[in-house]
């Protein structure tokens, strides 16, 4: 599993699925096949702190104590931008306007 404290925990669309964040890493689980690890995410520098979904549930955001937003793709886990900020992110959340 995670070698350090597990900071955040999301389900991803399809229900069956989770991402968690541990230290510099977000990893991918399925759940149906007994929590089978199907990723690992390993971009961000310093410990991530919080993970969100948006562009419909396509896209993973996960802020980082290394002052970085980044989003990954959900198909494919590859990330796909990234913005940089000021000062480290404890905490961000994802507005879903209709």
């Amino acid at each position: 599993m995670h070698g350090c404290p597990v900071e955040a925990v999301m389900f991803l669309p399809n229900g069956t699925t989770i991402a968690t964040a541990c230290g510099n890493e977000i990893k991918i689980w399925d759940l149906v096949a007994g929590n089978r690890l199907l990723s690992t995410i390993s971009t961000h520098n310093k410990t991530v702190t919080s993970l969100g979904l948006a562009r419909n549930g396509t896209r993973i955001v996960s802020s980082s104590l290394d002052r970085q937003l980044k989003f990954h793709d959900v198909s494919t886990f590859q990330t796909v931008h990234s913005l940089p900020f000021p000062s480290p992110i404890l905490s961000a959340s994802v507005a879903v306007c209709y």
